[in-house]
């Protein structure tokens, strides 16, 4: 897949721009065809916005950060893409080595969120999972080189709570736990250790119906 050789943070940057063209022509689309489900002049809803968290890669905690994008397909189904990336390095050599070897990973893909329908369209709670690709790197940094990586596709089961702030603005609080699908063994690494749960927080700018 060429967006996994893709450095991450371009990769994040395409998912913001993505989802704001979504949003664009979902609600061109809706003013064309009404639909009372999607509001009442057709329109749908869009977000975009970046998040904070700590998870775990290889047994450590390490801290997180992301962006995700996506437009309300009903008022309680939301559809995107998100990418998130570990910010600290997982060490595979002990502390004071002096040819340590790290780990890195960053992954991103498509989700789907579904919360529970309400009279006021959703409530705050919502499931969803999702599915994409992500890539580990082993590096050395006193070699200053990349020995090996591997790209591998993943699912991301999760659960969320979103509360309303001023304005346009929604925080939300999601626990998510990573699955690798089809990871293979690297010098270190065994694909299990590619797994990891994670707690993110996200502010979004909101565009409601």
């Amino acid at each position: 897949m060429p967006f996994i050789r893709t450095p991450i943070s371009r990769f994040l940057t395409c998912v913001l721009v993505f989802g704001g063209w979504m949003a664009g022509a979902q609600a061109g689309t809706a003013q064309s065809s009404p639909s009372p489900r999607l509001g009442p002049e057709g329109n749908v809803g869009a977000h975009v916005g970046a998040s904070l968290g700590v998870g775990t890669l290889k047994g450590a905690v390490s801290p997180q950060v992301g962006g995700r994008a996506g437009v309300d397909l009903l008022p309680w189904l939301r559809a995107g893409g998100e990418g998130t990336v570990v910010l600290n390095a997982s060490r595979l050599v002990r502390d004071d080595s002096p040819h340590g070897t790290e780990l890195t990973l960053g992954y991103g893909g498509v989700f789907l969120d579904m919360g529970r329908p309400s009279a006021g369209g959703s409530g705050p709670w919502s499931a969803g999972f999702l599915v994409g690709a992500g890539t580990a790197r082993i590096r050395s940094p006193s070699l200053g080189s990349e020995l090996d990586s591997r790209n591998f596709f993943l699912l991301e089961p999760s659960l969320a709570r979103r509360s309303q702030l001023r304005g346009p603005l929604v925080a939300e609080g999601r626990l998510a736990y990573r699955l690798p699908l089809n990871a293979e063994p690297m010098v270190g690494v065994r694909p299990g250790d590619l797994r990891g749960g994670s707690l993110r927080i996200t502010l979004f700018m909101v565009r409601s119906p």
